[in-house]
């Protein structure tokens, strides 16, 4: 079988339609950032159509990033490689909109990214980092 896709785009296509998945449960919509925004680091914006507590219409820029690895977990944290100038951006103290990474783990073998049947979806893991030390 011939791929369209590299398994690097796979990745990237199948955790932004987990994350508008996930988001569509919770209500909450979810944009594409254009090119120019993808290359300072915010993949996407997630905004809230409502209100959550005294905050009206609250969202917040993400970083996505997908992978296969097991090696980003230990005990209580996830660890995962970012170029030092998407760390410094995420983790800067005074942005206008929140920024999180949003780490989508998937399986190694493509076949168990998700499972469709007449019982039950299932997509495999989505994992928030709500802040960086």
């Amino acid at each position: 079988m011939t791929l369209s896709m590299d398994r690097n785009t796979q990745k990237k296509e199948f955790s932004y339609a987990y994350i508008r998945a996930v988001a569509s449960v919770a209500g909450y919509s979810v944009e594409n950032k254009q090119r120019a925004m993808d290359n300072a680091g915010v993949d996407i914006t997630i905004e809230v159509p409502g209100e959550i507590g005294e905050i009206l219409f609250p969202k917040f820029d993400a970083q996505v990033k997908c992978t296969s690895s097991q090696d980003v977990f230990h005990s209580n944290y996830i660890k995962f490689p970012l170029e030092v100038k998407n760390y410094h951006k995420l983790r800067h103290e005074k942005p206008l909109t929140p920024q999180l990474l949003i780490v989508v783990l998937v399986p190694t073998d493509i076949s168990g990214w998700i499972n469709i049947s007449e019982q039950e979806t299932f997509g495999y893991c989505f994992k928030f980092s709500p802040r960086f030390i």
